[in-house]
């Protein structure tokens, strides 16, 4: 899964950072320049580290940093235009650090003007919001494959940093719920330990989640021991859910109120989705899976049961799936770094 996971995520990042690269060999006499800006009162700050780093395809060439002058200001120059070279600009602000989104220089374009938009920090957490949560679920012969994206909106004015679940922890920022039983779990980014740690009934994030419509997600997997027909599953979401969606695997459906059938997801390898909205903070699901298919139809697609010894496959539609998914998010979500040294 982590391999499968991997592959499409490196291939969604080089479409996004690399689909407009022209073929040709760089040039140098590149420039970037910026400012610095503290939201939502758009003050220009001085003093702040800016940090670019240089990429040549997906190989990071060489990082440069600078301060920001009197008026919020920076600027590299020399920069190499055209070929695979590929920048991003981050500015530390309290210990977190924002980030641009790609930026790609041409003969036709070799100066870009980026704004880098910085905020005040807050442990409260009652503006975090999940924007959309997918639980993509897969009952197979050798244990169930479990995957899960979370699009997180921060609807407030400061950059959540967290707070510690107990005395002397690290601030948590964003807490998801572990089925009992879950094993070989891992991450798109960081790992357990490093950027998620361990917290009662599941893990949590430490990264900040700064202002602003689908502004973070998570993507995670894990599996669960092999079950029969009928089986159930609790699943709490600790924060309000906008949009819902358990994803199951064709021949399974799912009971469990407020969900209702929206139909499917995908293509070659397609998923029943069930949908909900509008759950309040600190949901459980009950969920209850049994084989068959629902009750009506589907339309043109046929539920069948997955074939003994398809993992390695349906391991691939959960990658395709959350990649998909993934994609969503990495269009409308700005590119954004963890800078925060000294917290763990």
């Amino acid at each position: 899964m982590r391999n499968a996971l991997r592959f499409i995520l490196t291939g969604i990042l080089l479409l996004i950072g690399l689909a407009a690269v022209p073929a040709a060999g760089a040039q140098a006499g590149g420039t970037i320049n910026g400012v610095v800006m503290l939201a939502p009162t758009n003050t220009p700050l001085a003093d702040v580290q800016v940090t670019l780093e240089w990429y040549e395809g997906t190989t990071l060439k060489q990082t440069l940093q600078t301060q920001t002058d009197a008026g919020g200001g920076f600027s590299f120059t020399g920069l190499a235009v055209g070929g695979e070279n590929v920048y991003t600009v981050s500015a530390l602000y309290k210990d977190v650090a924002y980030a641009s989104d790609m930026i790609t220089l041409t003969a036709d374009a070799p100066q870009k003007t980026v704004r880098l938009d910085v905020y005040e920090t807050t442990d409260d957490d009652s503006g975090i919001v999940i924007e959309r949560a997918h639980l993509i679920i897969s009952p197979l012969n050798e244990g169930v494959q479990v995957g899960q994206m979370f699009i997180l909106s921060n609807t407030g004015d400061k950059a959540f940093i967290g707070k510690p679940l107990q005395e002397g922890g690290r601030p948590v920022t964003f807490r998801m719920y572990l089925p009992k039983g879950a094993d070989q779990l891992t991450f798109d980014a960081g790992a357990l330990g490093e950027r998620f740690i361990s917290v009662p009934d599941g893990v949590a994030d430490t990264m900040p989640i700064p202002p602003g419509q689908s502004s973070a997600q998570v993507v995670l997997s894990y599996t669960l021991p092999p079950q029969g027909s009928p089986w159930s599953m609790d699943y709490t979401l600790y924060y309000p859910v906008k949009n819902l969606n358990v994803l199951v695997s064709m021949g399974w459906i799912v009971e469990g109120a407020p969900l209702e059938f929206a139909g499917t997801m995908g293509g070659e390898m397609p998923f029943l989705n069930y949908a909900a909205r509008d759950l309040p903070a600190n949901t459980t699901l009950h969920l209850t899976f049994k084989s068959g298919a629902p009750a009506g139809g589907i339309g043109s697609t046929t539920a069948t049961a997955a074939p003994a010894g398809s993992s390695q496959r349906t391991l691939l539609g959960i990658a395709i799936g959350l990649g998909a998914l993934l994609l969503i998010g990495l269009v409308t979500y700005p590119m954004w770094i963890p800078g925060r040294q000294g917290r763990a």
